[in-house]
């Protein structure tokens, strides 16, 4: 019999989404060969201000600019909100120690 492999994901997109590229992803990629797989994370300065409810940290959707030296937060309403997940290219990562970010700030993005 093969062994097969399975990972449980969240039943909301954007949790879905965040979930696969910071868990399974590697994995998927572990099991594939891949010796040394990386999460795709970067820093990049913010176009606009952003804050957050503090206390957990949080992947919030981004586009990046095309040199990729900015990143902006796109609108949304939570994370069963398709519509700005299909024009996202990043997400933010909202640090749980942090609540507000200026425009110009860097912040730690995760590309998808």
């Amino acid at each position: 019999m093969r062994e097969r492999f399975f990972f449980g994901l969240p039943g909301n997109p954007a949790s879905t989404l965040v979930t696969f590229e910071v868990f399974a992803r590697a994995a998927v990629e572990l099991l594939s060969g891949e010796l040394d797989p990386r999460l795709p994370f970067a820093l990049a300065h913010l176009t606009a201000d952003l804050s957050h409810k503090p206390g957990l940290t949080r992947f919030l959707p981004a586009r990046w600019s095309a040199g990729g030296a900015q990143v902006t937060p796109l609108a949304w309403r939570g994370s069963s909100d398709i519509p700005a997940l299909a024009r996202a290219d990043a997400f933010l990562v909202a640090r749980p120690d942090r609540e507000i970010w200026k425009a110009g700030d860097l912040i730690e993005v995760l590309a998808i």
